[in-house]
């Protein structure tokens, strides 16, 4: 008899292909192991002193690990995090993910100096203060990771605290070594 098509099963003819469909992962949603295999990753990195900083709300907390990324939302935006697979080398998939927010803004846009960290940063944020729009950075570390952060600014949120705001964020995931849910 095969593994999950128990004699309860035979009648429902339905049940087996459900758990079989449960059971495999999708292909566009990888499976979501962290370092430590805790939501407390995605807390950390997207935390609530982050939040605060930018002054969106933090009713909800920073999700689980799922699909291979953290995210939160507010009222105000959103962020997610994740670590990129890249088949080889992280710098030249970085190289090809800021060479393409060059063609699609003329330049890449933001200057990130404000981020504190050895890893090498490319991005775009909206362009002027209480503006909405993407936020899109890529950082590449020093340790060859590739790690993503993708967001909306969904409500006027000052530049100096949207940017008080994504230092931590970034430095958090940049920092730990052991982060990685993609």
């Amino acid at each position: 008899m095969l593994a999950g098509c128990g004699e309860d099963q035979a009648d429902d003819p339905g049940a087996a292909t459900s758990q079989a469909s449960a059971a495999a992962p999708s292909l566009e949603e990888p499976t979501a192991p962290t370092s430590s295999g805790e939501p407390e990753a995605c807390a950390k990195v997207l935390s609530d002193e982050a939040f605060r900083a930018m002054g969106w709300a933090t009713d909800e907390a920073a999700s689980a690990p799922t699909a291979g990324r953290c995210a939160r939302t507010a009222p105000q935006g959103s962020l997610t995090v994740h670590v990129k697979a890249t088949p080889g080398d992280a710098g030249a998939e970085f190289d090809t993910e800021c060479k393409a927010l060059r063609g699609d803004a003329g330049d890449v846009g933001a200057d990130l100096g404000f981020i504190d960290t050895d890893a090498e940063l490319c991005g775009r944020l909206p362009e002027r203060s209480a503006e909405v729009g993407p936020v899109e950075i890529y950082a590449h570390t020093a340790d060859d990771r590739l790690i993503v952060f993708l967001g909306a600014v969904l409500e006027a949120t000052d530049r100096a605290a949207l940017e008080k705001g994504l230092e931590p964020v970034v430095v958090a995931a940049v920092d730990d070594t052991g982060f990685d849910v993609g």
